[in-house]
């Protein structure tokens, strides 16, 4: 089954440092919680913390690597696989 996103939101909670504001430059490490939407599909939409090891697990994906990637670059990955069905 072929999945057609519309919108695809990640947000980073900054869980260390409250006062930290967001930056496209950042890159998401361990620790850090994700806050995926996915438009009209609540079933797919998440919130998730990144492990040790750097990944967070996705519905219907499984674990994804994220570590040293950026809130953008995140979002895009997930957003293709999810495309990719």
């Amino acid at each position: 089954m072929k999945l057609f996103l519309l919108y695809l939101l990640t947000a980073v909670y900054f869980l260390s440092t409250p006062l930290l504001s967001f930056s496209e430059g950042y890159k998401v490490g361990e620790g850090d919680v994700l806050n995926i939407t996915v438009y009209e599909n609540d079933d797919l939409s998440a919130k998730v913390r990144v492990s040790a090891s750097g990944t967070v697990r996705v519905p219907l994906l499984g674990e994804i690597e994220v570590e040293n990637l950026t809130v953008p670059q995140v979002a895009a990955k997930i957003e293709s696989l999810y495309s990719d069905g």
